[in-house]
This record gives C-alpha cells, sequence and structure tokens, in this order.
C-alpha cells in the first residue's frame, strides 16, 4: 500500500517566500505533500494553535532560515522558532537548511533591529546542533539539498503517512491508532520533562553516572633504532620497543580535561591534542625513559570519540554547538567552504567544572 509523507515546511516569510513556495511546488510534484503558512486557512484560533494541528499530522519538519528571525509573538520568540521547538518536543524528524554566506547578505536583507540579530544568532546555533543540517547559498542548490534530505530521512525513517482513500482501514483501527498517537505524544513529553529533571539532579548532587562510563583510545608509541657508519657499513647500535595498546579514559576526565583548556570556546579538532597529551603521560608511566619516541593515533578511533564526547556532553546539557566557515578559506573535499565545530559551555558544564576547582567533585 503506497504511502505519501506529509513535510511541514518552516521559515521565516519576508525574505524567504519564493524559498518556501519553490521547496513546496518541488516536493509536491515528485509525491509528497509539503504544506506551509500559504496553504492555511483564516480560523478562530491562534496562528500558532492552528500550525501545532498541522504539525501535529505532520510526519516530517522543514526549517529554512537566512538573514531574518522573523515575526514574533507577544514575549519577542518567533514564530519559526516556536515550530522548530515544537516539532522537536514531538519528536519529529527534523531537516535544517542554514544560508551559508550570513556576512555576504546584503542590508536590507537582513533584521536592524540588534535584538533580533542576536535572536537569529542563537537561533541558528541551535538549529547547528540538530543532527542534520545543511547549507545553501542559491535557491537551485537549497531545493536540490532539500529533496536528497527528504529521500534520506524517508528511507531511513518512515513515518506514518497517509494512504488512499480505498485502501481506508475499519474505523476501530483508525480510532485505536489515534488513541496510540496521543499516548505516545504523552508519554514521550513526560519522558522528556523527567530526563530533564534527572539530569538536574545528577548535576546538583554531583557527577552525573553517565560520565562515570569510559571510552577507549587505540595508540602505538614507537621510536627508530639509533645506528652508526664503520666504514661503509652501517652497525644498528639499538633496537628500540615498540609499544601499542588500549587506554581507557571516563566521559567525566574528558571533559575536565576539555575544560582545562577552554575559556569560552574550544574548536572542536584541539580536543583531540589535549587528550593526546593526558594520554602521552599515562602512557610514558609504563615505558620509563621515552625520549625519541613518537605516538601515533588511529585516526577513525580519534573521529569516534569526537562523536561520541559531542553527544555525551549534549545530551547532558553541558555544551552547545555551532559551526561557521573556517578563517583560511580552505574547502572540503566536496568543494564546500570549511566547517568548523565550535563547542561553548552551558551553565550546567560550568558548574560542574567550577565544582571539581574548588574541590566539591573528585
Amino acid at each position: 500500500m503506497e504511502k505519501r509523507y506529509q513535510i511541514f515546511v518552516s521559515s521565516t516569510y519576508s525574505d524567504l517566500s519564493e524559498e518556501r513556495e519553490a521547496i513546496i511546488h518541488s516536493l509536491n510534484r515528485i509525491g509528497y505533500i509539503a504544506v506551509g503558512m500559504e496553504q492555511f486557512l483564516s480560523t478562530g484560533e491562534s496562528q500558532m494553535e492552528y500550525i501545532k494541528k498541522v504539525i501535529d499530522d505532520s510526519d516530517y519538519y522543514i526549517v529554512v532560515v537566512r538573514g531574518r528571525y522573523g515575526s514574533t509573538n507577544d514575549v519577542g520568540v518567533s514564530f519559526t522558532e516556536l515550530e522548530y521547538d515544537y516539532a522537536c518536543q514531538l519528536g519529529i524528524p527534523s531537516l535544517v537548511f542554514l544560508y551559508k554566506d550570513m556576512g555576504n547578505i546584503r542590508l536590507n536583507e537582513t533584521d536592524q533591529d540588534p535584538i533580533k540579530l542576536a535572536k537569529l544568532d542563537n537561533f541558528r546555533n541551535k538549529l547547528s546542533s540538530n543532527k542534520i543540517v545543511s547549507f545553501w547559498s542559491n535557491k537551485l542548490e537549497l531545493i536540490e539539498k532539500v529533496k536528497d534530505s527528504v529521500h534520506e530521512i524517508v528511507r531511513k525513517r518512515p513515518g506514518i503517512g497517509y494512504v488512499r482513500g480505498n485502501f481506508v482501514m475499519d474505523m476501530n483501527i483508525i480510532n485505536e491508532r489515534e488513541r496510540l498517537l496521543h499516548e505516545n505524544k504523552n508519554l514521550r513529553k513526560r519522558a522528556g520533562e523527567l530526563k530533564a529533571r534527572l539530569d538536574a539532579s545528577a548535576l546538583e548532587n554531583g557527577i552525573p553516572e553517565a560520565l562515570h562510563e569510559k571510552i577507549s583510545i587505540q595508540y602505538s608509541m614507537r621510536r627508530p633504532s639509533s645506528f652508526e657508519f664503520l666504514g661503509d657499513d652501517v652497525v644498528h647500535d639499538h633496537e628500540y620497543p615498540n609499544f601499542e595498546g588500549t587506554i581507557s579514559i571516563s566521559y567525566y576526565d574528558c571533559f575536565i580535561i576539555v575544560c582545562d583548556i577552554m575559556e569560552e570556546i574550544i574548536i572542536e579538532s584541539d580536543i583531540v591534542f589535549s587528550l593526546i597529551g593526558r594520554i602521552t603521560n599515562d602512557i610514558t608511566k609504563d615505558i620509563g625513559d621515552y625520549s625519541g619516541y613518537y605516538y601515533n593515533l588511529d585516526k577513525m578511533n580519534l573521529r569516534e570519540i569526537r562523536q561520541k564526547l559531542r553527544a555525551k556532553f549534549e545530551s547532558l546539557g553541558l555544551i552547545e554547538i555551532a559551526q561557521r566557515s573556517a578563517k583560511d578559506n580552505s574547502f572540503d573535499s566536496h568543494g564546500g567552504r570549511t566547517r568548523v565545530v565550535e563547542w561553548f559551555l552551558k551553565g550546567s558544564g560550568r558548574s560542574l567544572f567550577a565544582k571539581r576547582l574548588l574541590g566539591g567533585l573528585k
């Protein structure tokens, strides 16, 4: 039975109306049900309450952001950000598309209000921490990336979807489905609230249990053999042993190492060098005289470690992630500008590190 998936398309309107219309048109042409503010009818309900109902019925959520924060509610939060937060709260798979070259936006195409500019920057940072983020520089590139990302997320995480009327199920099944959806929504909400309380309690009472878990880092230490010349012959003076193995280190120790070199911000790749210093010290305790040795760490293992650290610290609310273009104007293997991942300590992360400095944690 063929399904069609509903996709909610969100963006600011004044600067992205053409892009949003093009996305909706393109997705509808290839078999999806794409909806946005343009399709909404006038009702007696508040704007946000009606939007929530449409998001409730959607299988996927897309948000596109360029140079404006957008229209806001009574407390100054944009409807675009409210929509994104609500989709995340429901656990709806979300695809984020951020404009790549913020420095090249013309003055009349971005907010002039410094408060809105600050909110836009914070919102972009929040969106950058999403698992699925793409960057675009023109409408055609945006449309292609949207279609590719939608196909991929549907393949990996098929939604509930809609079927033709001649495949309509028995009403008892439909009612049961609706009941289960409502129950699942409430359970996810309660689970999120419980997790937030447990995380907050863990930070207040000491080191969260999750930080006691350990990760393994593979290493090798080598030293070239020394030799001397006797006439035309090379005589080896000494062969040195090589050392290989695995070092286990807790997430908490990794967090403290990161904090030791972190002021307000740290580039994710620099974390590797901090860990190398700590690992080398631990290894050389067993080697003794390690002068002349050099170390080698598996790159795939290090990449996996960075990803695990980021996921763990983010899930506990210790750090916040942002991305920016590299200042050296370098390019990645796909021809795009190299992206630099930056870590920021959040309030709970600073609190945990401060307790360690003050001797409250070991």
